[in-house]
C-alpha cells in the first residue's frame, strides 16, 4: 500500500525535500521533535558549533599572577583535600 497524505503519513518525495535553514537561536529553542524533523539543519548547527572561538587563550603565568589571596587560599584548600583523599587509591599496581 502506498503512503498518501490522505492516511496521515508523509509522502516519500515530501520527506526527501530540502529543509528550511534555521539560524542558531531558532535551533537552540527547538523541541526534540522539531530537531528530529529538521535534522539536516540541526546537524549542521552542531558541527559548526564545535569550532573553537578565534581568540587566543591567556598566558597561564599571567592568570596565576591575577589571583588574589582568597583565590590562592581556595586553591590550596582544594589541593589539600585532593591530596588527603589520594593515598587510599593505589598509584601503581603490581
Amino acid at each position: 500500500m502506498r503512503d498518501s497524505p490522505a492516511n496521515g503519513s508523509v509522502p516519500l518525495l515530501a520527506a526527501m525535500a530540502p529543509h528550511k535553514e534555521f539560524d542558531q537561536d531558532e535551533i537552540d529553542n527547538m523541541t526534540v521533535g522539531q530537531k528530529i524533523r529538521n535534522w539536516p539543519s540541526y546537524v549542521k548547527h552542531q558541527i559548526i558549533s564545535l569550532k573553537p572561538p578565534g581568540e587566543m587563550p591567556m598566558n597561564p603565568y599571567t592568570v596565576l599572577r591575577m589571583l588574589n589571596r582568597r583565590q590562592w587560599a581556595f586553591w590550596f584548600i582544594g589541593f589539600l583535600g585532593w591530596s588527603w583523599v589520594l593515598p587510599p587509591f593505589p598509584l601503581f599496581q603490581s
